[in-house]
């Protein structure tokens, strides 16, 4: 996850995914969103960590198509 400050003063944060050879065709980036810098606060941190957290944790997690039993 970044957070960068671009020339105009603006915020953008996004996400950067690793890269894993013969994955399947996961998206390497999310699009970025764009926060003045009046709006960036304590909660808006939280909040964009905590779905930072979530979108990693559904990465890794394993997509299971074959299963097997009930």
């Amino acid at each position: 996850m970044v957070f960068s400050q671009s020339y105009s003063g603006d915020v953008n944060v996004f996400i950067l995914y690793p890269f894993v050879e013969n994955l399947d065709n996961r998206p390497n980036e999310k699009e970025p969103e764009t926060f003045t810098p009046n709006s960036i606060s304590e909660a808006l941190i939280i909040d964009k960590v905590e779905g930072f957290l979530k979108e990693m944790i559904a990465w890794e997690l394993p997509t299971i198509t074959n299963k097997v039993g009930f």
